[in-house]
């Protein structure tokens, strides 16, 4: 066997590698910390509500027992800003606490219920300022109607869902 020409050289290259083997153990060691230890690497944390009270919006889908389906719905919530009767649309300002997240159009459709304090009214009685929720539904996936508009005259938005006497 021949003898390297350079042991000095050779002891480097190995120390060398033997570094660069144990560095990449170590770091691949950080990335898979327990849960309650802190890596290397910060993980990535997911806001997660206690609850979801005051949001602008709110998707669900549920098992409609009579047509034995599940039943996409949505829920829009805000402070209307325009109405006009003659297009069917309501305009609204949607936010949580003081952030606003949109200012959204919605066209009624004439077979949506709308209903002014819990009575039913036409469209042309709604105003600007008031509180509004829209409740869409359709097939999970696919595009939804809205069925009803529900408007409050307090200084409130409704809850999601709607309060039950």
């Amino acid at each position: 066997m021949k003898r390297p020409r350079n042991p000095g050289l050779v002891a480097v290259g190995m120390l060398g590698a033997l570094v660069l083997g144990v560095s990449s153990i170590a770091l691949a060691g950080n990335g898979s910390a327990r849960p309650g230890r802190q890596g290397a690497r910060e993980r990535v944390r997911h806001f997660l509500p206690e609850n979801l009270r005051g949001g602008p919006e709110l998707s669900t889908v549920v098992f409609d027992p009579t047509s034995k389906t599940f039943v996409g719905f949505q829920f829009d919530r805000g402070m209307i800003t325009h109405v006009d009767a003659t297009a069917r649309t309501i305009t609204l300002l949607q936010r949580q606490d003081q952030h606003v997240w949109r200012t959204m159009t919605f066209t009624i459709p004439a077979g949506a219920d709308i209903l002014l304090d819990g009575r039913a009214v036409k469209l042309d009685r709604l105003r600007r300022g008031e509180h509004a929720r829209i409740a869409e539904s359709g097939a999970p996936g696919g595009s939804l109607t809205i069925v009803q508009v529900d408007v409050q005259r307090v200084d409130r938005d409704g809850a999601f869902p709607p309060d039950q006497d």
